[in-house]
């Protein structure tokens, strides 16, 4: 239901998977669901990451409205698509921007660099460089607790922690986090580190799923 604020962003995003467009959106009555900037922002998000020419704009005029206010997340979400639509040669002048709104303790501007140290895209490698950033982002954002988990699941840079690595996409999927939701749900569906419980795993994976996840959906 697209005149729903909790379903519009997973209908949205599962569209975007399965590379479908819906054209009956009313962009004015969806935008004035939403209560707070926030969920504002995600929609704007999920809308910029489906690709449609429509959707994309349409998002992107959001994120841009939201960015002059001045927050930290809108900000974020605007250099990177500043990154994204300029040539590759000259990506890397948006790197000092996601410096700085790192130091001024953006959580998405961490995970940026972190990734961006992982592959050393405009910056030497340093992989142990990313895990302190997304040790530093962690507490205030699901999503790069989900990234650190992996990195300690894989012991990437870093000395292997399974159990924090589990512990951490636990607070993630409690907080909402798709990515951790599925992982959870999945690694007691099969008994991946944990032992196989599909009643534990249900409710995970239905709540990814609802989100927008096919592969829990399929799952499911």
């Amino acid at each position: 239901d697209h005149n729903d604020a909790q379903c519009i962003v997973p209908l949205i995003n599962m569209l975007s998977r399965q590379k479908l467009v819906v054209t009956t959106i009313d962009y004015d009555k969806a935008e004035a669901l939403f209560k707070n900037d926030d969920e504002l922002l995600a929609y704007a998000k999920a809308l910029v990451d489906h690709g449609d020419v429509d959707y994309y704009a349409r998002g992107k005029a959001i994120i841009e409205r939201l960015a002059s206010k001045g927050g930290l997340p809108a900000l974020t979400l605007q250099n990177h698509l500043q990154y994204q639509e300029l040539p590759k040669e000259k990506r890397c002048t948006t790197v000092p921007r996601f410096e700085e709104l790192a130091r001024l303790g953006s959580p998405p501007a961490m995970r940026e660099l972190a990734l961006m140290k992982d592959n050393g895209t405009c910056m030497p490698q340093e992989t142990a460089a990313g895990n302190a950033l997304l040790e530093k982002a962690a507490p205030l954002d699901p999503m790069a607790k989900g990234m650190l988990a992996v990195r300690l699941f894989e012991g990437k840079s870093m000395e292997r922690d399974r159990d924090r690595a589990f512990e951490l996409l636990a607070e993630a999927a409690d907080a909402g986090d798709e990515y951790a939701l599925f992982q959870i749900g999945y690694a007691y569906w099969v008994g991946n580190y944990v032992g196989m419980d599909r009643e534990e795993a249900r409710p995970y994976l239905e709540r990814a799923a609802a989100m927008g996840h096919l592969t829990a959906a399929e799952i499911l």
